[in-house]
């Protein structure tokens, strides 16, 4: 196949355009020749010719003729045409059953990937309002690696290895690896994101500076600490991996049609059901999935749901070097993470891109604009910002010293494009709240390319069996659920979180440690006396909470906080709170707790069909219960308080009360419930947890010395319960595992309340409420926490709540017939296991914060989970943790348990590589009093468990 193309004609043409000459392939798709020139008055031909010994797309070889004046060629690449796929309004199919919006790497991924899974029954059609990569996709560097930080990040980049896109292109299978570390917490955070690959069954190679100079030999390795080195990752070419999917989306049925805009989107109640297209035409759908990047948040807006997704445009840029002697695609990419730069072979030179700390100040202005308003001007394709030299800065500098043949050769072009970014490096996906058929997916923080193939499979099983469930980890990191809405609708905190997470995303990311942007958007009535006690504070659902209390004693420093992967200054604060509550008596302040009221006719068969536990019991009773899908996978967890026939009061954690209310509203339209109302009373109320074996002793003296516990037996509850004066609602319930009540109060009375608990009383608490300190209690009691032990991907029965269950009743409920099928199937192969460290010979100041790097869990050798939940028991003495466990399909019984050798690999800070092997003891039931003896008030034997 030869094209003839006379350049001529494009002398007027602006330096640097491109060329494109279509040429046909075969019905289905069409390339285009793109050629980045310096112009020469000369006549020249351009020969492509395609290799018949192979068969997949992108296998063109090329050569270019040109006389001694000849055009001298920047760059050429081939790209397959996106206009083989543009469809006229009159074959614009009338209904689907998933319309896809956007046609960069994602959207196509998402309808190659249904289109695979669901078969051509399935109708596909997939709108773009340009052509298919013209967004941030024509511009993505390209680079595909699996070494992740995050677990769902990595599972998504690793199905793109699987399914064999990224090597199916022409593509050298590249490598990239991780260098010049000269900070031991930076070296032991690498070795953690090699656990996640570990887990996944990714290789890796640990190397020195030696063998990284033999992989790349153009690294100045002066000073280089070590590497990792991961032989599967490569480079593609985004546009065409992008269209390799697209050409077998559309063989499988899928339509793709470009150049059409949404005019309009039709919703009634929770269901989005029809669009209106810019041609006018209109097309009914039963799903609708919006992949559109930085024009997602104006998308969702038509929906009339709000400015509700927690993204802002942040734009990227990078630097094409002349050619160098001797680059090609066979070298590895780097990823420097400490001087924030990536380094790739991009057509015999070098790409560097950066990514910089405070980015804002480089935005610009049109970039502002957009974020302040949460909507992108549809003629924007292939947009592209003014170079900035100053925004490449001192990370650049450090390029040019790791690799100094850079300096030697010239700069060929700057890109600077935009990119669309989450609000903490985790991409947003899954279904929107207030809906049952919309969902989204975008903000993947400079890794679409990557993700992509992974994204479009987790989309299509979100909308096929909802919730992906062929990954080996769950999605909770990813849900676009996991930020407080009101976050999401401010544009500051949107730009300001989603600038600062760039530009720490090439860094090290500490245990608990906390941003600076967007803070003291949520404060507990509390704040000020938090304040005065000495908390420094952490963000969590935008509440500020105490992340510790810094003894009187001790000099408040500039830096409120102090980070690191071993023991910090409030290490051993968490342990004197611990004792505190565990020997004492402590004050927790528990007002971000999420509270609901669900009231009316009706509300109890409602919370019995939502609810796993037997919700039909007396007036006062409090009922720990699961919410389940149908499917048996968890929803959420929460207490249930029953305040009167039809009145019911709703406490949980501070990340579930939205998706609660959510599934309730769900749960009330398809079941035609119309008298249930479901309020969030969550800022209205305050909560004081007072806890530990002097609790009652303490607050019955607030309380004209009244018997609490006869007047409150345990999972009891009692309104207007006077204690110092104010009237409280006092629910017998604890979160660690002590003898205590929580006190919910109206948060005008929570002052006056909390100066009786701490000053009036016979016995002087300690006021306590490190998160640290919390995990830890939690993690002895084996209470579980949303998103850490238990997701949707795992049954209430795996997760070890089958307690919380009415399976043995009549009473019908959302998931007992998968939970049945489970329970007779012979035993479990998943599930979650309490262990404890037995390593008294271990330097804690070397051992990281265990839990915050997956530590790989290992039975008899061969590795079987990581740790989900993990820290500190001051109790015990020695790291513990929770993990789910599964194993090839064996049954996770007694003797499993029982009979296997069982051990935690822990890379130690500043190690060599080489992990510590720590025994553990493993079991199934919690670690530290596993009777319940001290929530009862019997602290009279033993409550370790043994």
């Amino acid at each position: 196949m030869r094209v003839h193309g006379d350049i001529g004609s494009f002398l007027s043409l602006p330096h640097d355009v491109a060329l494109k000459l279509p040429c046909t392939r075969s019905p289905l798709l069409m390339f285009e020749l793109t050629l980045e020139y310096v112009l020469s008055p000369s006549p020249t031909l351009v020969y492509l010719s395609r290799d018949d010994t192979r068969e997949d797309m992108a296998t063109y070889t090329f050569s270019l003729l040109s006389s001694c004046f000849g055009l001298m060629f920047s760059r050429l690449c081939i790209r397959p045409s996106s206009r083989g796929y543009s469809t006229i309004a009159s074959s614009v199919p009338k209904e689907v059953d998933t319309l896809i919006v956007g046609g960069g790497i994602i959207g196509v991924a998402t309808a190659y990937q249904l289109s695979r899974l669901a078969g051509p029954s399935h109708r596909i059609l997939l709108v773009e309002q340009n052509t298919l990569t013209s967004g941030t996709t024509w511009h993505a560097a390209g680079l595909q690696t699996a070494l992740k930080g995050v677990k769902c990040i990595a599972n998504m980049a690793r199905e793109g290895h699987s399914l064999g896109i990224a090597r199916t292109e022409g593509m050298s299978t590249t490598v990239p690896f991780d260098g010049r570390m000269v900070w031991t917490d930076l070296w032991t955070q690498l070795l953690q994101m090699a656990n996640i690959s570990e887990s996944l069954g990714i290789p890796y190679e640990l190397c020195d500076a030696s063998r990284i100079s033999q992989i790349h030999p153009y690294l100045d390795t002066t000073g280089v600490y070590g590497g990792i080195y991961t032989p599967e990752d490569g480079i593609v070419n985004p546009a065409d991996v992008t269209m390799a999917m697209a050409t077998r989306a559309r063989a499988q049925g899928a339509h793709l049609l470009e150049r059409t805009a949404i005019r309009r989107i039709v919703r009634d109640g929770r269901r989005a059901h029809a669009v209106e297209l810019d041609s006018g035409a209109s097309v009914h759908m039963n799903n609708i999935i919006i992949c559109a990047g930085q024009w997602s948040k104006g998308i969702v807006k038509e929906l009339g749901l709000g400015d509700i997704l927690p993204a802002a445009v942040v734009p990227h840029q990078y630097v094409v070097f002349d050619r160098l002697e001797g680059v090609s695609n066979k070298l590895p990419v780097v990823r420097d993470y400490l001087n924030k730069f990536y380094l790739k072979p991009e057509v015999g030179g070098f790409m560097v891109g950066v990514f910089e700390s405070n980015p804002e100040v480089h935005f610009p202005p049109d970039v502002k604009e957009r974020n302040a308003s949460g909507a992108a001007p549809r003629d924007i394709s292939h947009e592209v910002f003014p170079e900035s030299i100053d925004k490449a800065g001192e990370w650049l500098e450090h390029a040019l010293e790791t690799v100094p043949a850079l300096q030697e050769v010239g700069i060929k072009r700057w890109l600077h494009g935009p990119d669309t970014h989450s609000c903490d490096t985790a991409p947003i996906m899954g279904r929107l709240l207030g809906t049952d058929n919309v969902h989204i997916c975008t903000g993947f923080n400079s890794q679409g390319i990557q993700c992509g193939a992974g994204a479009g499979l987790a989309n299509a099983e979100w909308i096929l069996y909802g919730y992906p469930r062929s990954f080996k980890d769950d999605f909770v990191a990813a849900d676009v659920n996991r930020w407080y809405p009101s976050l999401a609708e401010d544009p500051d905190w949107c730009e300001g979180r989603a600038a600062e997470e760039y530009g720490i995303m090439y860094g090290i990311h500490y245990p608990y440690m906390q941003l600076h942007s967007g803070r003291n958007r949520r404060l507990l009535p509390l704040h000020e006396e938090h304040q005065r006690h000495g908390a420094r504070f952490f963000e969590g659902f935008g509440w500020e909470r105490a992340a510790y209390y810094l003894p009187t004693n001790v000099a408040r420093h500039e830096n409120p906080y102090s980070w690191g992967l071993g023991k910090t200054e409030w290490f051993e604060a968490m342990k004197e709170e611990a004792r505190a509550v565990r020997q004492h008596v402590g004050v927790i302040d528990m007002s971000s707790f999420g509270k609901l009221m669900v009231e009316g006719d009706g509300a109890g068969e409602l919370l019995q069909w939502v609810c796993t536990a037997d919700i039909d019991r007396p007036i006062g009773t409090i009922v720990y219960t699961a919410m389940a899908n149908e499917r048996g996978g968890i929803l959420a967890d929460f207490t249930v308080t029953r305040l009167g026939e039809d009145s019911f009061y709703i406490t949980t954690t501070s990340n579930q009360p939205e998706m609660i209310k959510d599934h309730l509203h769900w749960a009330t339209a398809s079941r035609g419930t119309k008298g249930v109302t479901i309020n969030d009373v969550t800022d209205d109320i305050a909560v004081l947890s007072v806890m530990g074996p002097k609790s009652f002793e303490l607050l019955s003296s607030l309380g004209d010395g009244i018997d609490l516990h006869s007047t409150i037996p345990l999972s009891r509850a009692k309104d207007e319960l006077m204690l110092a004066g104010v009237s409280c609602r006092a629910l017998r319930v604890s979160y660690v595992g002590e003898l205590g009540l929580e006190l919910h109060v109206q948060k005008s009375e929570v002052k006056k309340l909390f100066d009786g608990i701490m000053s009036g009383g016979s016995i002087r608490p300690r006021l306590v409420g490190s998160l640290a300190m919390l995990d830890s209690l939690r993690m002895e009691k084996r209470f579980l926490h949303y998103g850490h032990d238990f997701s949707p991907m795992e049954s209430v029965l795996q997760v070890g709540l089958g307690f919380a269950c009415k399976l043995k009743t009549d009473v019908d409920f959302i998931g007992k017939a998968a939970l049945i099928e489970e329970k007779e199937a012979g035993g479990l192969k998943k599930r979650l296991l309490s262990l404890q460290a037995q390593c008294p010979d271990v330097d804690l100041e070397k051992l990281p914060w265990w839990g915050h790097g997956a530590e790989l869990v290992y039975r008899d050798d061969k590795l079987v989970g990581y740790l989900n939940s993990a820290g500190y028991s001051t109790v015990l003495e020695c790291p513990i943790g929770l993990c789910l466990i599964s194993d090839d399909g064996a049954i996770i019984d007694k003797s499993y348990i029982e009979q296997g050798e069982w051990t935690v690999r822990v890379h130690p800070v500043g190690g060599d590589g080489k992990p510590l092997i720590i025994p553990v003891k493993v079991t199934a039931g919690c670690l530290f009093d596993p009777k319940g003896r001290r929530m009862r008030g019997d602290y009279t034997t033993t409550s370790a468990s043994t």
